[in-house]
């Protein structure tokens, strides 16, 4: 009846506050790192499988010199995208004017003109440049960071064995034999 009816209401209301400060708890748990941590506290401490894995395709992939050498070739790319969109205006804009030129030599002569004909293109050029230039300055962020020492340390130990890398890691010493329940973080 009508008391199981706010008793279910109750109890849905209470579900859905605690998945929603489970989700809260979740994400600042995430934005300072500590998903990794509370891993690492239950497997006993030392590096946590699953970010193992990532080191060790970031190793296979060659580390910090390959990074570079893709950055290098990315912005080899990037400068000859960069030189085909200029090309591409300047061919364009002497078509433009070659036929600016033969109207003027040929006034009775009412076809369209290049520039009406060319409106798409020059469109879709320019909203290709504004993505040219907002990937390059993207680019030039990424490199400025790749640049760090900071990051450039980060890369060092990331090529380190996982000894190296477990031995660097807190290890879970429970203190006095108490340890610590985590369900209600999982």
């Amino acid at each position: 009846g009508r008391f199981s009816d706010a008793a279910h209401a109750r109890t849905s209301a209470a579900d859905a506050e605690t998945t929603n400060a489970t989700n809260e708890g979740r994400a600042t748990l995430s934005s300072v790192g500590l998903p990794g941590s509370l891993e690492a506290y239950k497997a006993g401490g030392g590096l946590p499988e699953n970010l193992w894995r990532k080191v060790e395709r970031v190793q296979a992939s060659g580390g910090l010199p390959a990074l570079e050498s893709k950055v290098r070739s990315l912005t080899g790319a990037a400068e000859r995208a960069g030189q085909t969109l200029w090309q591409i205006d300047t061919s364009l804009a002497r078509e433009e004017a070659a036929d600016a030129e033969f109207r003027a030599r040929n006034p009775s002569w009412t076809g369209p003109t290049s520039a009406a004909l060319n409106a798409d293109v020059k469109s879709n050029l320019e909203r290709m440049r504004r993505l040219y230039d907002d990937a390059r300055r993207s680019d030039a962020a990424i490199a400025a960071h790749l640049g760090t020492a900071e990051f450039r340390e980060h890369c060092a130990q990331l090529s380190r064995p996982r000894a190296d890398l477990d031995a660097l890691m807190p290890r879970v010493e429970a203190a006095a034999g108490q340890g610590v329940d985590t369900s209600a973080l999982e």
